[in-house]
């Protein structure tokens, strides 16, 4: 898998945006391209979250959003189409444990939202948004605009009764491959990282603190 951590200008810092990155692997990876030199924007809807991101590291700027709500997602996207940025990841993701707990209405538009609908929303933007930069005259492999989705190892599988969960992250593998080719013409890298079993704590509130429980 190609290195997508590298800072692309000796000059400016570049400039990426993380939906999902007030906590978990949104937050690492945040973290983990400030520590590289790299601006630093964050998208999250816990102001507790994004409270302490503001205290422990002034300099991320932080933004909040609900990205269930279409309207609050939109006027978000307006308000970032002035700034330059040459990478996006989108880690935003909810999770119901379907072979414990009964889908409800709530869990299922949440899941629906925030896996599949929010992402199209972003990526389509964010897509439109990186052809519109100019070409850079010293294009090499480590400054490429690029496009990033945490998907999920339960979207590799393909079975009838798969839950909610892991059909809409096998979709968002559809749709970065899509978005893979369409924008090879631009020279935009797109990436969908389909993770493993992670211990977060977002999966230890899921079960009680127990994280042997698997997710899939």
């Amino acid at each position: 898998m190609k290195d997508f951590t590298q800072s692309n200008s000796a000059h400016k810092p570049s400039h990426i945006i993380v939906f999902g990155g007030t906590s978990g692997l949104g937050l690492a990876l945040a973290l983990h391209h400030q520590a590289l030199g790299w601006q630093v924007s964050v998208v999250g809807h816990s102001m507790e979250k994004i409270t302490h991101i503001n205290s422990q590291h002034p300099d991320i700027i932080t933004h909040c959003c609900d990205l269930t709500d279409s309207v609050q997602t939109l006027t978000l996207l307006e308000s970032l189409s002035d700034i330059s940025f040459q990478r996006v990841i989108y880690s935003a993701g909810s999770y119901t444990n379907e072979r414990v707990h009964y889908l409800n209405q709530v869990d299922s538009d949440t899941m629906l939202a925030i896996n599949l609908q929010a992402f199209e929303q972003v990526f389509r933007w964010a897509s439109e948004q990186l052809k519109r930069q100019s070409y850079p005259s010293d294009f090499n492999e480590n400054n490429r605009r690029s496009l990033i989705c945490i998907s999920s190892i339960a979207g590799i599988m393909d079975y009838p009764y798969t839950s909610l969960y892991a059909k809409s992250k096998r979709a968002m593998i559809a749709i970065a491959s899509a978005y893979r080719a369409a924008l090879s013409p631009y020279h935009i890298q797109v990436n969908c990282i389909a993770s493993g079993y992670i211990d977060t704590q977002a999966l230890r509130d899921l079960n009680n603190g127990d994280a042997a429980i698997s997710p899939l």
